[in-house]
């Protein structure tokens, strides 16, 4: 993400004074029903925002000092919701338009691949993702993206990587690197290289064991090719966070997996939520990641579990959404 100058003793200073009353905060939000992800409860509290952060929980009002106040009237606050892979481009929208639709459903962060977009396009592709992610810092939710790995020339490849705000490789194509592909070592290399990440593409019901060894040993981090429950079962047990997709596939799918998970008892802590392919009619009409949260619990799965499958993100700022319910 872009870097801006920070000057960290100002702003631990900062904070000290706002928990003493001798500076002002930016604001309280106050009569909530507070998720705590950590312990799985809810409880009655208040939050209070400095620069953009979390500073306090249940701050002592006879104390501190603030610009404005919010009463929340007994709304929800749970973090923000994220999108743990989703193709950039499938949504036939600009990142602009795509926010119109998608934060009204409480999602801040998506993890973007831009595939079709570049796969075909050489150099106006390379220029179509710069003008992509122009000015994405303004966006009211957080773009992390992946440079494509599957049908790209190298070095389109390679000239993404080093865009902004692009922080890893896309998901593999399991068809090239069963066979050991060159393209594939090198893009590989040039990620492991600079410490980003990897999308995996697992191809399980297609490839002996031997080679569903790869991904996870040159360090890719997640998988999100499963459909039922063995695939799930053996995608846990090669060491991967698993990511359970509702974009694509039918309902009768997504049922599947999501019985899978229940019946069979796997640890929650192993999955990560996503659409991987959502169409802004089906986002409108249905909604985003809070759809997904309502279909797991309409599954017998904890909403507030659910809400923990979304992924760990690098830290920047906290971003947390009212709701009404949960």
């Amino acid at each position: 993400m872009k870097q801006t100058e920070t000057n960290h003793l100002e702003q631990v200073r900062a904070i000290f004074a706002i928990l003493h009353g001798k500076k002002e905060a930016d604001l309280l939000l106050k009569n909530l029903n507070i998720l705590d992800v950590h312990g799985e409860t809810v409880y009655h509290g208040s939050l209070l925002v400095y620069d953009k952060r979390i500073v306090a929980l249940n701050p002592d009002e006879s104390v501190i000092r603030v610009k404005e106040v919010f009463d929340g009237q007994g709304l929800y606050a749970i973090p923000g919701l994220i999108d743990a892979h989703l193709h950039f481009e499938s949504q036939l929208a600009h990142p602009t338009a795509l926010a119109e639709a998608m934060v009204p459903c409480g999602t801040t962060t998506i993890f973007a691949e831009c595939l079709d977009l570049l796969s075909e396009a050489g150099e106006d592709g390379v220029r179509a993702a710069q003008n992509l992610f122009r000015d994405y810092d303004k966006l009211p939710y957080r773009l992390y993206a992946f440079a494509p790995r599957k049908k790209t020339a190298a070095w389109v490849t390679k000239e993404v990587l080093e865009m902004e705000p692009v922080i890893g490789l896309g998901e593999f194509e399991h068809f090239t690197y069963s066979k050991g592909d060159e393209d594939d070592f090198q893009k590989a290399a040039w990620v492991r290289a600079k410490g980003g990440f990897m999308d995996g593409h697992w191809g399980l019901t297609a490839l002996p064991d031997m080679v569903l060894n790869y991904l996870p040993a040159i360090g890719v981090s997640n998988n999100h090719d499963v459909w039922n429950g063995d695939d799930i079962e053996k995608s846990i047990r090669y060491g991967f966070p698993t990511q359970i997709k509702f974009g694509v596939g039918s309902s009768e799918v997504i049922q599947t997996l999501l019985r899978s998970i229940v019946d069979r008892k796997f640890p929650t802590e192993n999955f990560m939520l996503c659409t991987d392919n959502i169409s802004i009619e089906r986002l409108r009409k249905l909604g985003h990641m809070d759809w997904i949260i309502s279909l797991c619990a309409q599954m017998g799965i904890s909403p507030i579990k659910a809400i923990k499958w979304l992924p760990t993100i690098p830290p920047r700022r906290i971003i947390w959404t009212i709701r009404s319910a949960l």
